[in-house]
């Protein structure tokens, strides 16, 4: 088999017309009809084909050969083992690579919006019990260069510990023992903290005007503890940001990145799913314990009151007060 094309001598630049001979294992460089060289093809070295650019074939003595056509040296491709012709046109086919964008860009996205979540739910309860509680306290210990010595009274802070204590022999087991935190701040506002925390800001509780009030908010709380949805989020927070890392190069410890978002989710909130599942969770709380549970919706009426400002639905992480109110009043 020829095949046509130009040659160039060792470390000169000029060319000559030239042709090789491949008869088997052996391959014959001719130039201006003389051979010129001649080798077998264990010894021939074929560059790599990118898109339309032509193959170079490297004989040991120097001589270069390239081929008028790639396609004319397809069985010399194929038997070194590089890419057929039938594979370049494929990924040079502009359909085929914009179809496998999408795809990548879909399956990013599927990961992202299904993936990450559901690994991050199994993954925080795979978890040692000792990893939630001590990454729920280096995030109090950071929250609290933001807020201030509760100046709730302390019978009141033993009493409402009293409570909760009796909420949990109520109520379903809980992954951690519940430990209610008081802490002075100018909002009105709760949250949970990995490993079983509960932190009360005074002004909720100074806001509250009966205990079943202020009980319906420390019960949603549990409801987060119950179904460990900061340590859901606070994994699937840190499994991005470690993802991220990995692709910048910039790696850290997984324990520090769950503390960074730790701190992140509780400026921002968690998911509207996780607290429409911890305002059911305090539901049927309220209705075993009280036998009701119009004092959350009156309390959820009471924190619509002190908004200072309205923030429209869509930026806000927790369900509206209207939809929340209405739930909790439904039978």
């Amino acid at each position: 088999m020829r095949v046509s094309g130009v040659a160039y001598p060792p470390r000169l630049s000029q060319r000559c017309s030239a042709d090789i001979d491949i008869s088997g294992e052996q391959i014959k460089l001719c130039c201006d009809h003389q051979m010129v060289s001649q080798t077998s093809l264990e010894q021939l070295t074929l560059s790599d084909s990118v898109g339309n650019l032509p193959v170079r074939v490297s004989f040991p003595d120097g001589w270069v050969f390239v081929p008028d056509q790639n396609k004319d040296i397809d069985c010399l491709l194929q038997k070194k083992g590089r890419k057929s012709l039938r594979i370049r046109k494929v990924e040079s086919n502009l359909w085929l690579i914009f179809v496998s964008i999408v795809f990548c860009i879909a399956m990013l996205f599927a990961g992202y919006r299904y993936g990450i979540p559901w690994f991050s739910h199994y993954a925080a309860r795979m978890l040692p019990d000792g990893v939630p509680v001590f990454v729920g306290e280096k995030i109090l210990d950071q929250l609290d260069e933001q807020f201030e010595t509760s100046h709730i009274p302390v019978q009141q802070q033993q009493a409402i510990r009293k409570r909760v204590a009796l909420f949990q022999q109520q109520l379903p087991p809980m992954p951690f023992p519940v430990q209610i935190e008081f802490r002075g701040s100018d909002i009105a506002n709760a949250f949970a903290l990995p490993g079983g925390k509960i932190v009360l800001l005074d002004p909720l509780v100074e806001l509250a005007q009966s205990d079943q009030q202020l009980d319906g908010v420390i019960l949603h709380e549990m409801g987060h503890i119950y179904h460990r949805h900061m340590m859901t989020r606070l994994v699937e927070s840190s499994l991005t940001a470690v993802v991220v890392a990995s692709l910048t190069g910039d790696t850290s410890g997984v324990v520090h990145q769950m503390i960074g978002a730790g701190v992140f989710v509780m400026n921002t909130g968690l998911s509207r799913d996780m607290e429409r599942q911890a305002d059911q969770f305090a539901k049927q709380a309220m209705l075993k314990i009280y036998h009701t549970s119009e004092p959350m919706a009156a309390m959820f009426e009471l924190l619509q009151q002190q908004q200072m400002r309205h923030t429209p639905d869509w930026l806000s992480s927790h369900p509206n007060f209207s939809e929340r109110i209405e739930s909790m009043r439904q039978p």
